[in-house]
């Protein structure tokens, strides 16, 4: 309880970083995936296979929070080392490690995927092994290779407080976009606002997910 409560006081102390990163970096690229992922299943559904458009859309959705999180998770790792926080050090650390993420990104989710298609537990196993591959390049410096290795070290040992983790804080993500896309859907009827909506909350929850994920990666693996 105590990372979920630190998360939220680090969440209210650097709003104003939240709000820029969030802005300039986590809404465009919500709202890219949004775009190709609709893309992509409307494509499928014309040959008439749209439920084959769900995994193009998990490959790029997995990605894009993969990248998202770069910033977030140098905030939280400022914090939890007591280092000073500057919005330059926080988009250096973006750009530096931002093509690692997305070609490790990438080359999980379609493993994740085709992990999926054989069999659904394989897939979610993957995913759990490899989830935290972002905070081991921030936290810790590794990337590429060595990165994907210390991300599978730290999933395989912490595999199930990982799960814990995760699908606690998916269940709370999902009740609160439920609420949200319900109260908009409520209120309005412009679909491309209602999106609009839903990619917002999206860009202001993903930080606090973010930190307590890295309260918890700190607590695991690194001090």
């Amino acid at each position: 309880m105590k990372n979920y409560v630190d998360s939220l006081s680090l969440y209210k102390d650097k709003l104003l970083y939240i709000l820029l990163f969030g802005v300039t970096i986590a809404f465009p690229l919500f709202f890219i995936n949004q775009f190709v992922s609709t893309f992509y299943y409307n494509l499928f559904a014309t040959v008439g296979v749209s439920e084959l458009g769900s995994y193009p859309q998990f490959i790029f959705s997995t990605i894009t929070i993969f990248i998202s999180q770069i910033p977030f998770i140098y905030l939280v790792k400022s914090k939890l080392i007591e280092e000073e926080t500057s919005i330059s050090e926080g988009y250096r650390v973006f750009f530096e490690h931002m093509l690692p993420v997305y070609v490790v990104g990438a080359i999980i989710a379609i493993l994740v995927t085709l992990g999926t298609v054989l069999f659904i537990v394989p897939g979610l196993i993957l995913l759990m092994l490899f989830i935290l591959y972002p905070y081991v390049v921030v936290f810790e410096g590794e990337s590429w290779f060595n990165g994907l290795k210390r991300a599978f070290q730290v999933g395989k040992t912490r595999l199930f407080q990982v799960m814990g983790v995760t699908m606690l804080l998916s269940i709370l993500t999902m009740l609160m976009n439920f609420v949200t896309l319900f109260l908009s859907l409520y209120t309005l009827d412009n679909l491309f606002l209602i999106n609009i909506i839903q990619l917002v909350f999206n860009m202001f929850i993903l930080p606090y997910l973010t930190f307590v994920v890295g309260h918890y990666y700190y607590d695991w693996e690194v001090y």
